[in-house]
C-alpha cells in the first residue's frame, strides 16, 4: 500500500496558525457501516524538550504506518519557543476536535495519540485531561473560520508514548545535575545543559513541572479519561532513563490503566525515529497495539 502527504492548518493557537502533515493511505476506502471499523487514526505529537522540533520529526514511522492502512495528523504546536503549559496540549486537543470534524472514517474509528519524548508526556497528559478547561482554547480549522468548539469531545481511545518524559520535575532535576558534571562524561547524543533550558522555556517553575508530571496525574486521581498506552523504552536512553518509565508503568497499573510496556535492548532515546531492525519490530508492536485496542474497550 502507497500514501499520500498533505500539509494542512488544523488550529489556531493567539493568532499562531498549527500546521500538519497528514498521512492517508491511498486506497483507503470508506468504511460503510457503522459496525464496520477502520484502522486507529493517529495524531502523531514530536519531541524536542518541549521547545525544539517539528511535525516532520517522526516521518519515518509516520509513513511506515501510513503503508500500512493508518491515516496520521502530524502537528505542530505551540511549544516553548512561543508559549508556556499548558499550551502544547491544549492544541492537541484541538487536533483531536479538527480530527472528528473532518478526518474520521465513520464515528467509530478509533483515535490513539502517538507522541515522542516530551510529545509522549504531551500525549500522555492530553490523553488523560482531553476536555479539561485549560484545553478547550485552541480555535479549530473550521469552513467557517477557527472556532474552539469544545463541545466536540477531545477523549482518544489509546496513547503511544515513545520515551516519554513523564516525569518532568525529575528530568529537569535529573539534567540540571548531569549538566555540572564534565562533558566528556555526558554520553552520545545527550546534551543535559540544552535540555535543561527546554524545560526552562516551556514550563514557568517547578511547580507547573510537578502539576504536569503524568504520575501525579494518575496518582492524585486527576485524570478525566484512562486510555489504553503503550509505553515504548529504549534501554540506552540516557534522555529518559527507563526508571522513569517503570515508574509510569506502575503509576498506570495502580490507577487501573490498560498498559503494555516494552524496553528495546540495544539502542537509545529517538531510535524509532531512524531505519533498523528494532525500529521496524517497534513499528509491528504498535501496530499490533493498536489493533487489539477495540477489543479491550
Amino acid at each position: 500500500m502507497t500514501h499520500s502527504e498533505t500539509e494542512l492548518i488544523y488550529g489556531q493557537s493567539e493568532g499562531r496558525q498549527l500546521r500538519a502533515t497528514y498521512y492517508q493511505p491511498d486506497d483507503l476506502s470508506p468504511a460503510s457501516s457503522p459496525n464496520q471499523n477502520a484502522e486507529p487514526f493517529l495524531i502523531d505529537v514530536h519531541g524536542g524538550a518541549w521547545s525544539s522540533g517539528h511535525r516532520k520529526n517522526g516521518r519515518l514511522y509516520c509513513r511506515a504506518m501510513a503503508d500500512q492502512g493508518f491515516s496520521i495528523l502530524a502537528i505542530d504546536l505551540s511549544d516553548g519557543r512561543v508559549a508556556k503549559h499548558p499550551a502544547a496540549s491544549a492544541d492537541i486537543s484541538a487536533a483531536v476536535r479538527y480530527t472528528k470534524l473532518n478526518l474520521l472514517q465513520n464515528a467509530s474509528q478509533s483515535i490513539a495519540l502517538i507522541g515522542s519524548s516530551s510529545g509522549g508526556h504531551l500525549a500522555l497528559y492530553a490523553g488523560l485531561l482531553p476536555n479539561h478547561e485549560q484545553h478547550r482554547g485552541t480555535k479549530i480549522h473550521t469552513d467557517s473560520g477557527f472556532h474552539a468548539m469544545p463541545n466536540i469531545d477531545a477523549g482518544v481511545n489509546a496513547v503511544v508514548a515513545l520515551w516519554p518524559v513523564s516525569n518532568p520535575l525529575a528530568r529537569y532535576q535529573y539534567v540540571t545535575a548531569r549538566a555540572k558534571d564534565p562533558i566528556e562524561s555526558w554520553g552520545p547524543n545527550f546534551t543535559p545543559d540544552q535540555l535543561m533550558l527546554g524545560h526552562q522555556a516551556y514550563f514557568t517553575d517547578d511547580a507547573a513541572m510537578s502539576e504536569a508530571t503524568i504520575q501525579n496525574v494518575l496518582s492524585e486521581g486527576r485524570f478525566e479519561s484512562l486510555p489504553n498506552i503503550f509505553i515504548v523504552q529504549p534501554a540506552l536512553d540516557l534522555n529518559v532513563p527507563a526508571f522513569m518509565s517503570q515508574t509510569l508503568l506502575g503509576a498506570c497499573q495502580r490507577a487501573g490503566a490498560n498498559v503494555a510496556y516494552k524496553c528495546y535492548a540495544g539502542v537509545a532515546h529517538g531510535f524509532a525515529q531512524l531505519e533498523g531492525p528494532k525500529t521496524e519490530e517497534c513499528i509491528a508492536d504498535i501496530i499490533g497495539f493498536l489493533r487489539q485496542i477495540d477489543k479491550r474497550q
